[in-house]
């Protein structure tokens, strides 16, 4: 695992990373087969996962709600 962090260019560009820190970064990894055509998430959910796309094609799709009613869905997180 250490070695496929090590070439992905995030973690590549991060020189100051070293084998220590890198093999813990690895000990949270997990790997997760995402069937073709399944939602890895949706719009909403709560930032608990960092994914990183090994092989495959993955698309984002935003709903663009009126802004005064994701304002007021959203009050609260915007401090309105």
């Amino acid at each position: 695992m250490v070695g496929l962090i090590k070439n992905i260019s995030f973690f590549k560009e991060r020189k100051s990373l070293d084998v220590t820190e890198i093999r813990e970064i690895a000990a949270c990894f997990r790997f997760e087969e995402i069937n073709e055509g399944s939602d890895v998430m949706e719009y909403g959910d709560k930032a608990e996962n960092f994914y990183l796309l090994l092989s495959g094609i993955v698309s984002v799709q935003i709903t663009n709600p009126g802004i005064a009613d994701w304002k007021v869905q959203r009050r609260d997180f915007l401090n309105l």
